[in-house]
């Protein structure tokens, strides 16, 4: 349980970070205290370094996308949440089901959540696998393979989630 707790407080601390570096203005930044260095690739896309110590054994590794719900269009409400399902699935050279034995054999997590701004898909990792989750979020984000039975089972999966949260 203690990963958890640790997880869920690094996520915090992320989303902190996230929004403090987007949305405040430079003023209410001061007001934040966290030191962090953003890196923009030539593409666009920015990465985020937090300090960690050299003794943790235990990295978190996020990509958040400024994607949401606010990009969807009435009557396709939920695409942003299926696309969040779908990035489970293979990409590239990189098959799902290695992640999920690697997670399972070292004590890793991963998982996603998407919001009316943005999805963040997140990996609790040893530092030995950081390597290995770094390769696969670049497969998926160039390679990601839409396969029409797996999608049609995510879109299951949505519909049980909405029916348990709103229609319970």
């Amino acid at each position: 349980m203690k990963s958890y707790k640790f997880l869920k407080y690094a996520l915090i601390l992320c989303f902190v970070g996230y929004v403090s570096y987007n949305v405040l203005s430079s003023k209410e930044k001061q007001l934040v205290n966290i030191s962090f260095d953003v890196h923009t690739l030539d593409n666009g896309l920015k990465i985020f370094f937090l300090p960690v110590q050299k003794s943790a054994d235990k990295i978190l590794h996020m990509m958040c996308y400024d994607v949401g719900a606010k990009d969807e269009t009435v009557g396709k409400q939920g695409m942003a949440h299926l696309l969040e399902h779908v990035m489970f699935n293979d990409a590239g050279e990189v098959k799902y089901e290695q992640i999920k034995k690697m997670n399972y054999l070292t004590g890793n997590h991963n998982n996603a959540f998407t919001a009316f701004d943005y999805s963040v898909y997140f990996n609790n990792v040893h530092q030995d696998n950081i390597e290995s989750i770094i390769k696969y979020e670049a497969s998926r984000m160039r390679d990601l393979v839409f396969d029409e039975s797996f999608l049609e089972k995510e879109k299951k999966i949505i519909l049980e989630e909405y029916y348990y949260r709103y229609d319970s």
